[in-house]
Parts: C-alpha cells; structure tokens; sequence
C-alpha cells in the first residue's frame, strides 16, 4: 500500500470505530509490540484529529507467549 492508501484506510478504520464507540470515555487501543504498537498510535491520533479527544495507548509484549520460536 501506497502512504495515502494507508492514511486513507486508517482514516475509515477510525470513523468506523467512532461509529460503534458508545462512549469515548470507555474506548483505549493495546497495540502488540512491533507492528502494532505503531498502528495502536496512528489510529489513536485520528480519532484524536476528528473528534478532539485523547484516546489512550499501551503496548503488550507478547514475546514470552509466543511458541514459533525454537
């Protein structure tokens, strides 16, 4: 994807959750660490842009639950 694809698919990805999001109060993003940690922060500031409110952010590692690793 393009940068502007990607803009524009975060884009719609945020009006959708602002539309099933009852109460922004209630709404937080967990990003799993690597990738999407940095997609959990793009789409936070968003929904920032746009409805002007601070949604918060955290990160889970899950590199001690993984079992692809040998």
């Amino acid at each position: 994807m393009s940068a502007s694809e990607i803009d524009r698919t975060l884009v719609r990805l945020a009006h959708e959750i602002l539309e099933r999001a009852a109460d922004l109060d209630k709404l937080a993003f967990i990003g799993i660490r690597r990738r999407g940690a940095p997609l959990a922060d793009r789409l936070a500031r968003k929904i920032e842009e746009l409805e002007k409110h601070k949604i918060p952010v955290g990160i889970l590692d899950i590199s001690l639950y993984r079992d692809d690793l040998s």
